[in-house]
């Protein structure tokens, strides 16, 4: 009986409970190895001979691995309750032991409303992270197998598609959708809304952003500081708010004269979402 006898049978559709007992065998130098998945189900059952070696290596693993949901994967990792020797003396029940890794969007970028279409596009502020949940061999005072957490942040490695403002607001578009893609991933992490305001400044609207824009956005201030009742329309109040307060105040007219002087005097100025992130 030293020759090795191996007879695996697939064993998916029968359930058993996460106690296992086992029949003693009908030759005492022969035992029965039950594998088992993350559920405690039997997949493959086989015998072999009292003092061998046990020897998985044959066994597909990639069977065990699960999608929980879109954003939730359990992939095989190691196994769980062999001998410490390796050597086979009794009936065994193996256990697949899995890494379940679950993908999370823990924080959108906050750059929503662009002033220029052309640049990049800004996920500063993207914060993207994988759980990842590890079964390990070790139990714990209950028999449970001891399972460890560990974060890791991957926002780095993300790519947002489209990738660029002049893609997203391709045809004059004054909005798009942004989504955010993890590595080697095609299902987005999150989507998220951008849009596009071209007239921040340009309070007149005659094309250019100059002192004059400037002398109104301080006569609007003056007039709101003294209580006079002036109307604006939304479009109106956003091309004076520069630094997007909800308030128009000496501030944002500082802003435009800031800006125009770096226009007239630079050959290569920054758009104005540059030079407010400066």
């Amino acid at each position: 009986m030293n020759k090795r006898k191996i007879a695996l049978s697939f064993a998916a559709a029968v359930v058993f409970s996460s106690v296992i007992s086992f029949n003693t065998s009908a030759a005492d130098d022969i035992h029965t190895v039950m594998v088992m998945d993350f559920n405690g189900d039997a997949r493959y059952t086989f015998t072999i001979a009292d003092g061998e070696k046990l020897d998985l290596g044959e066994i597909d693993t990639d069977m065990f691995d699960e999608q929980l949901d879109i954003y939730t994967q359990r992939k095989f990792d190691s196994w769980g309750n062999i001998p410490e020797s390796g050597i086979v003396t009794k009936d065994l029940a193996i256990y697949a032991l899995y890494k379940e890794m679950t993908i999370s969007c823990d924080n959108i970028p906050q750059k929503t409303e662009y002033f220029s279409n052309k640049g990049n596009i800004n996920i500063d502020d993207l914060k993207v992270s994988i759980t990842v949940h590890t079964q390990t061999p070790e139990k714990d005072s209950k028999g449970n197998f001891i399972i460890t957490e560990e974060i890791v942040n991957i926002e780095d490695a993300c790519k947002p598609s489209p990738a660029n403002l002049d893609e997203a607001f391709a045809d004059g578009s004054l909005s798009a959708v942004i989504d955010i893609f993890p590595p080697e991933s095609s299902r987005a992490i999150v989507s998220y809304d951008i849009k596009y305001f071209p007239n921040l400044g340009d309070v007149n609207l005659d094309g250019n952003i100059n002192a004059v824009d400037a002398s109104v956005i301080l006569r609007y201030y003056s007039s709101l500081s003294t209580g006079e009742n002036i109307t604006l329309t939304e479009e109106e109040w956003l091309r004076c708010d520069i630094n997007r307060n909800n308030i128009i105040d000496s501030s944002d007219s500082s802003k435009v004269l800031s800006y125009y002087s770096i226009l007239s005097t630079s050959n290569n100025p920054p758009s104005w979402d540059e030079f407010l992130s400066e």
